[in-house]
Parts: C-alpha cells; structure tokens; sequence
C-alpha cells in the first residue's frame, strides 16, 4: 500500500504535550534548592516556558508547510540550516538516550533487580524503533489511549495522600524564607530547560496538524494545564517529605507513595508510581527519537527508515556511556541543563528577530516556485507528447497547412477540429503517464485508441514511503 500524508488533530497534539512534559518529570527533585520554595520556582519557570511556546509558535507561523530544521534552512540558508538540523539531530538523539537510561535505571532499582539492565534498555530501544517505524499517526493514537490510564492513577494518589493524613500544609513554611534570589536561581536555567524548554520538540509536529486551525490554542491550553500539574505534584511532595527528606531522596516519587499506608492492607503502591513512570519514559524517548529522525531526513535528505534504524543502536549504545547512576544524574543535570539553553532560547529568539519581515515572504515564494515548476514541467511534457501525437494523426490533407505552423511555433498541426483535439488529450495522456508510473496501461493504450485521456484518477506516487508518514502498512 501507498504511504499517505500524516494527519493528527490538535488535540492529539495537546495530549502528547501533556504526556511527553510529565516524561520522567516526577522521577527528580525539581528545585529543590530552593527547599519549601520549589514550586514558586517551577511557577516562574513555567511561566516563562509558556513564553518561549509563544516564540516557537511565532516561528512556525512564518513556514506552516516545515518543521524546526527547515526554517533553519530559511533563516541561515541551506548549508548553515543544514548543520544546525544536524546537530539538532543529535541533541534530539542524546536527550532520547538519557530516557533510555532513566528506564533501565528504574526497572533495575524497582522491579526486575537481578535482569541485566542492557536488557531491559534493549526491549526499550526496540519498543521505540518500532513505534517510529509505525508512523506519527500511529505513535500519536498511543498517547490519547495511555493520557487516561495516567490521569485516573495520579488522582487516585492524590486522594490515598489526602486520606492518608500524610500532607502537611506547613512544611510549605515560611514563604521565601531567602528572599527571591534561591528560586530565581533554580528556575533559570535549570527548571526552564528540564522540562518546559523541552517543549521545542512541538516545532516537529506541528506541521503534521497544519490543517487544524485550533492547533495552537489547544497546545497553549494543555501547556498551561500539564504546567498546573507539575506544581501541584511538586507541592504534595514537599508537604509528604518535607524540604530535606525531598532534596536527599534518589526518587522522591517513590518515597513519598512508600508512605501511604492505609486500612493495614493498602500499601505498596510504588509499584504503581512504577508503572507511570514507565509510561512518561516511553512517550518522551520515542517523541525525542521521532524528532531526531525527522531532524536528520530534513536536514540532509536522509531516508527515514534508514535514519531510525541507524539511530536506534547509537541511542542504545551511548546509554552507556556513563558507568554509573550518580554520573548520570551529574551529566544531564549539570552539563546539559547548562548548554540547552543555547538552541532552546538563544537560538530561536535570533531568529524571532533577524526574520521578522523577510522570512515568511521567502517561504511563500519557495513554495510558490516550486507548484510554479512543477506544472512548467508536466505542461511542457504534456505539449511536446501532444506536438508528437498530433503529427502522428494528422491527416494527409492537413500536412499542408498544419506542417507550416508546426514547424513555426513548435506546436501540433491545427488542421482538423478532431485531429488537434486528440492531439491535446493524447498530450495530457503522456504527461500523466510520466508523472505516474504505477498507472494502468492497458487503460492508456484504449482510451489512445479512442483519442481520449488515459485515466485520471491514476494515483500519483507517494514520496512518503521513506517518511514518518508512511508507517508500515
């Protein structure tokens, strides 16, 4: 079968939002050095993270038609745009590992201590490449049947927490007991990068809702509500574990539902804070996986299959790169946190600025030369197949007057209404078969006997087959 163009709606859009911002969010101990005060520090992130979701939506507003590397291309040129996109690709790549590592990580520390964690990250890897070789419809109709499975379980913990007696309002005291410059110092750049400048991965999906005119406000929307979310699971931990007990523990997460022990039989629920977890690194790895790809293919025309099935053993592979836990933690919230401010701000508020009048003018007039070429193209060979059948079937009565113009113009005789009639449909009849091979022939050799167009509604070919439109079908 054909690959068809992928489609998704705005709210699919919205739920992978939701799921793909939580990710491993819970697994860490967001602001923490800010103690009681972490969560008028992820609130001062968010805010300006919603900030940035306006840039990066003033930015694909100038190009509908491409992802984040084509406006690259736009803003910088061809040669720049493409090495941007391909370092791109690999940031997409690393961050898409770090996910991997985190699940190996969880499931060695929780469920299956005596498996090898290479297995656990390979079966991982694997359920990634094989989401992306379905294609985005199919990766993004996973998340609308997972969104409901995670919202049912964190209100249920919400609830045992509240009947638990274990939240305490006041190790939410006092209120910037030192002052204003901790939580600023949390928030930026840490927060901000980890999770809400994540977010730019949107840049690589939107164009696939460019046809849903509530694409925006829907994304806009379900920022601001996953942005809710993580204050108020940030202020339950906090008011479970305390300002200290939350800035030691390795997954304070799990800690805080360890504690829930309720009627002497409902306990151990960490399992289930387990399993979400789970959940988020699936989603976040094969988001980040999908926009490596496809960051790849755009920036230098590589296929897409072969572009997933060459990222999949690197992501694995570099999962090992750090030996241990702690070093881990140490690389992706040190020197990553660190550098992902360059591309996830710097770089699109320069080209907020450098492309405000230009930029969308010369995307409009690229796509507007390449329809402008391509119909040149098949009109042309559809005149010159038309010159060639015209002359073919042109009677010997018409060669006089015909032949003259012909050789004038380098267009068919016009001797006879029924000669250049057929001439013109046998013309359009050839340019259709050479911008479709897979037509039926034997259809185009009746209606040419019959001087009428072959027919219409041969389907064009696809040049999705190598792209994530495509899937598997």
């Amino acid at each position: 079968m054909k690959a068809k163009e992928a489609s998704v709606s705005a709210g699919q859009i919205a739920v992978f939002l939701v799921l793909f911002t939580i990710g491993s969010t819970p697994m860490f101990e967001l602001g923490s050095e800010a103690g009681q005060d972490s969560w008028i520090a992820i609130s001062i992130a968010a805010a300006a993270g919603f900030c940035l979701l306006l840039v990066y939506r003033a930015l694909y507003n100038r190009a509908p038609d491409t992802n984040l590397v084509g406006l690259y291309k736009l803003h910088f040129g061809k040669l720049l745009g493409g090495l941007l996109g391909a370092a791109l690709a690999v940031v997409f790549a690393l961050e898409s590992m770090r996910n991997v590592r985190d699940f190996g990580e969880l499931i060695s520390a929780t469920l299956l201590p005596q498996t090898p964690m290479w297995c656990t990250m390979l079966v991982l890897t694997g359920i990634v490449y094989y989401t992306a070789r379905q294609g985005v419809e199919a990766f993004f109709r996973v998340n609308q049947v997972l969104i409901p499975v995670l919202a049912v379980s964190y209100i249920s913990l919400l609830g045992l927490f509240l009947a638990s007696g274990l939240l305490d309002f006041n190790r939410l005291r006092p209120v910037l007991e030192n002052g204003f410059r901790p939580v600023l110092h949390a928030a930026f750049p840490d927060i901000l990068s980890f999770p809400f400048g994540q977010v730019m991965v949107l840049m690589m999906f939107w164009t696939y809702a460019r046809r849903s005119p509530s694409t925006g406000a829907m994304s806009y929307g379900a920022y601001i509500g996953v942005s809710l979310f993580l204050i108020a699971v940030n202020m339950v931990l906090m008011m479970v574990l305390g300002p200290e007990l939350y800035r030691l523990a390795e997954l304070p997460t799990l800690e805080a539902v360890e504690q829930i022990r309720l009627f002497n039989f409902l306990e151990r629920l960490d399992i289930l804070v387990t399993l979400l977890l789970y959940i988020g690194l699936y989603v976040k790895a094969t988001g980040l996986f999908f926009g490596s790809v496809i960051a790849l293919r755009t920036a230098w025309g590589v296929p897409y299959r072969a572009g997933a099935l060459v990222m999949a053993p690197l992501i694995f592979t570099a999962s090992f790169l750090e030996p241990i836990m702690s070093q881990h933690l140490w690389t992706g919230m040190t020197v990553y946190l660190k550098f992902s401010p360059y591309y996830q701000i710097a770089l699109p508020l320069l080209m907020l600025v450098m492309g405000i009048g230009w930029v969308k003018k010369k995307a409009q007039r690229q796509a507007g030369q390449g329809g402008a070429k391509a119909g040149a193209g098949g009109q042309a060979k559809g005149r010159e197949a038309g010159g060639q059948s015209g002359s073919g079937q042109s009677g010997a009565g018409n060669a006089a007057a015909g032949g003259a113009e012909a050789s004038g113009s380098g267009q068919p005789g016009n001797g006879k209404a029924g000669a250049d009639g057929s001439a013109e449909k046998a013309g359009s009849q050839d340019g259709q078969q050479d911008e479709s091979p897979g037509s039926d022939g034997k259809n185009g050799e009746r209606n040419k006997a019959r001087g009428a167009p072959a027919d219409s509604d041969a389907k064009q070919p696809s040049s999705g087959s190598e792209s994530p439109e495509a899937g598997s079908t």
